[in-house]
């Protein structure tokens, strides 16, 4: 699994970091730090968003739970929010869509009823684009950051998913998101507010493909996939939020890896 830098069709798979331009010290001699070097002082805030649609993933092995517990281990702090919305599996506490910010702590949950929810939607579909944009748009409107990063889990079918792509709401007969449902949500959101996701992800099987990559071209940088097919532990949440936690001037590039 690599980090694909989203620079265009032509450029897919060339990995390039991008050089930070500093702006010039325009202080007066009153100000010998200079407004520059003020601004590059500041700790970068970073939201994380991810998707979780249970499935049989949780239903059948608590997967879910095991990777919120992963999160835990890390939680949110005043400069980085780690933010999930839940649902789409048939298991109690999972039948209806929440939305969660990961607190600071090394608690262990073997229920999801044991976070403290912010907002419990009721029946909603998780394999409809409507409720991934509204997730969207309520995760950068309420943790505003520098930076926005965007995680889907659950399963994955690539581009011959079709509308079966990304996610297997279990309360909704199985329907999950297609590459055009994603696109039309993203494309709301950043459109919007005028942002981009530095950083979107697929802890899924199969996603690493061209048509996926060249759907996210126009709304975020990088993109971080699966060619094949992914255990059921999924992403080791731990050590990659860890990096951000504790280094928040880490590159994209370098989570993405």
């Amino acid at each position: 699994m690599s980090p694909f830098q989203l620079n265009g069709f032509g450029k897919l798979g060339v990995l390039i970091t991008s050089l930070l331009l500093a702006a010039c010290n325009t202080g007066n001699d009153d100000d010998p730090i200079g407004a520059a070097q003020i601004a590059s002082a500041k700790t970068p805030t970073r939201t994380v968003l991810v998707y979780m649609v249970g499935s049989d993933l949780e239903s059948k092995g608590g997967a879910a739970t095991a990777d919120i517990n992963e999160m835990l281990k890390v939680g949110s702090n005043k400069n980085f929010n780690i933010v999930i919305t839940t649902g789409g599996a048939d298991k109690d506490g999972w039948r209806t869509v929440k939305r969660f910010l990961i607190p600071k702590g090394t608690k262990t949950i073997t229920s999801i009823n044991e976070l403290t929810q912010l907002a419990d939607l009721g029946s909603k579909n998780m394999g409809d684009s409507a409720t991934l944009r509204d997730f969207l748009d309520w995760g950068i409107k309420t943790y505003k950051a520098d930076k926005y990063s965007l995680v889907f889990w659950d399963h994955g079918g690539g581009a011959v998913g079709g509308n079966g792509t990304v996610g297997n709401d279990e309360t909704k007969a199985g329907d999950a998101l297609s590459l055009p449902e994603i696109k039309t949500a993203i494309s709301n959101v950043t459109t919007l507010y005028k942002t981009k996701f530095d950083l979107i992800g697929f802890d899924t099987c199969l996603m690493a493909t061209v048509e996926t990559a060249n759907m996210l071209v126009p709304y975020a940088d990088y993109m971080v996939a699966s060619e094949e097919l992914e255990p059921g532990t999924g992403w080791d949440y731990t050590a990659w939020l860890s990096a951000i936690s504790s280094k928040p001037t880490i590159s994209t590039f370098d989570i993405g890896k």
